[in-house]
């Protein structure tokens, strides 16, 4: 398994502790799954 950026993970665990449902959409999820997309 891929390690997840310290900001977004940090985030993640602040959810979880916080039980708040979220669904996660952009950049994060796309690089995560291998397809890195940059903007110029």
């Amino acid at each position: 398994m891929k390690e997840l950026p310290s900001d977004f993970r940090d985030r993640s665990v602040e959810f979880a502790r916080s039980k708040v449902e979220v669904v996660l959409v952009g950049g994060y999820a796309v690089a995560f799954h291998g397809r890195p997309r940059a903007t110029k």
